[in-house]
């Protein structure tokens, strides 16, 4: 004996699904979020100082965020304090101008003291550059993925036939373009 048949219900209408996009989303929100936090201490970085210093028993580790940069010192010299691990912030006494360009000095004032510079400014700017490009990409595929129809604009997105629902006009079908065209 046969099975009677079951009635399936209708499943609702799904739109196609899209690429996925969450890992450049990721990126250009995480980009524009160090942009910002990069942007603020190189700001605040000319009117307080911050240090955080290290010994180790032989030589002294400071990095300090001050003239607009991050400045890694190492001092190869005996007679620190025994303090290992030391960490401070405060208000500089007279503004410093900010330095621009990284710089890269050794030795100086023992055979392995070191000084290097790394200006904000500049990841800040590399890093808004690639968030704002993230930005232009997503807005223009955005942008190239509506097809209007020319007669009254109605989305064309999705239609079956080369004539617009909306208004009846006939539209031209575009050629295919090739992945690598697009943006």
């Amino acid at each position: 004996m046969p099975r009677p048949r079951r009635h399936r219900r209708p499943r609702p209408h799904r739109r196609p699904r899209r690429p996925r996009r969450r890992g450049r989303r990721i990126a250009k929100w995480s980009l524009l979020a160090l942009s910002v936090l990069l942007f603020a201490a190189w700001l605040v970085s000319g009117w307080f100082v911050g240090i955080v210093a290290y010994y180790d028993g032989e030589c002294r580790h400071d990095i300090h965020l001050h003239c607009g940069g991050l400045h890694y010192l190492r001092f190869n010299r005996a007679g620190f304090s025994p303090t290992h691990f030391y960490c401070t912030f405060g208000r500089v006494a007279t503004p410093h101008p900010w330095w621009w360009t990284p710089t890269a000095q050794g030795p100086w004032g023992g055979p392995y003291s070191k000084h290097v510079f790394l200006p904000l400014i500049w990841p800040c700017v590399a890093a808004s550059a690639l968030a704002g490009l993230f930005f232009w990409r997503d807005r223009s595929s955005q942008l190239l993925s509506k097809t209007p129809c020319p007669a009254c604009g109605y989305d064309l997105a999705g239609t079956p036939g080369p004539r617009c629902p909306e208004c009846g006009a006939e539209t031209p079908t575009p050629a295919p373009s090739e992945p690598s065209a697009r943006l």
